[in-house]
């Protein structure tokens, strides 16, 4: 079957259908997720979610749905990124990278995203920053669709200002003790004094996501490769090139770098390192 420009565009291989499919084939499983987006379970949190399930199971939209859906929606990229009815293809522009892999696949025409890239550690260079005429929006604009359950769950919680005190005593120190914990496990187990030869290797400052990127300068594979190596012994972890979509060149550190998520309990996050770790090493010996 000769599939359209359209469906071929939305049924190849991308790094978020492969996240999606990792996902929901290891939720049953054993294996060591560093890779999804899934919180972690902190007590507190669970119990103020499960307080406001219940105070707002009898909530009904309004007919027209959603008001924050509606706004989110008409702020989607397709509006600004692509061919216009004056014939100008004009690209969106995300001013950092890596960004976010869900970004990449979503503009109906190929090629209508733009970014920008920016050395360890992660942030936008507004020196360095040149948008030309071709750029018609850039990130900050465009959100993704959100449904009713979140808002309406954190809505009073926004309103009494209680959110507040709320993320910075408990959930800011609940992950800044995980994030403290991943980076203590990647550097016991990539040191010399672990299981073999000190690992060259980087993390970056961690400001608040649940999210560590692990860079490798002199990793003789691509971040691919390793991924294979480390999902045949149960550790799911992010493919590093998937977040650097947009670029005008290549760029050799798009291949080198790996983004685990500590949100996992400590213990599971460090017997992971050591497996990652253990192919590191596996993969230099061979290359040498």
């Amino acid at each position: 079957m000769t599939l359209t420009r359209f469906a071929h565009r939305f049924s190849k291989k991308t790094g978020i259908l492969g996240l999606m499919d990792n996902l929901g084939k290891a939720m049953n499983s054993d294996m060591l997720m560093l890779d999804g987006g899934n919180p972690a379970h902190i007590p507190e949190v669970n119990k103020i979610w499960r307080r406001r399930t219940e105070e707002t199971l009898a909530s009904y939209d309004s007919p027209q749905g959603k008001q924050s859906f509606l706004e989110s929606l008409a702020g989607l990229l397709n509006m600004f990124g692509g061919t216009g009815s004056d014939g100008i293809k004009r690209k969106v522009l995300f001013p950092l990278c890596p960004e976010y892999l869900g970004y990449a696949d979503q503009s109906i025409e190929e090629g209508s995203l733009t970014t920008r890239p920016v050395f360890f550690k992660y942030h936008v260079d507004f020196d360095k920053l040149d948008i030309g005429p071709d750029i018609s929006a850039s990130n900050a604009g465009i959100s993704l669709a959100n449904g009713s359950v979140g808002p309406v769950l954190v809505h009073p919680l926004i309103e009494s200002r209680d959110i507040l005190p709320f993320s910075r005593n408990i959930i800011r120190l609940f992950y800044q003790a995980r994030s403290d914990s991943a980076v203590a496990g990647i550097q016991e187990a990539f040191s010399a004094d672990s299981q073999g030869a000190d690992i060259s290797c980087r993390t970056h400052e961690s400001e608040g996501s649940i999210f560590l990127w692990l860079w490798m300068p002199k990793l003789p594979v691509s971040s691919a490769v390793l991924y294979e190596h480390l999902k045949a012994r149960e550790g799911l972890v992010i493919i590093g090139h998937y977040f650097f979509y947009g670029l005008d060149n290549p760029w050799a550190h798009s291949e080198q770098c790996l983004r685990l998520s500590y949100a996992l309990a400590p213990e599971r996050f460090r017997e992971a390192a050591f497996i990652i770790a253990d192919e590191i090493r596996r993969v230099m010996d061979e290359a040498a």
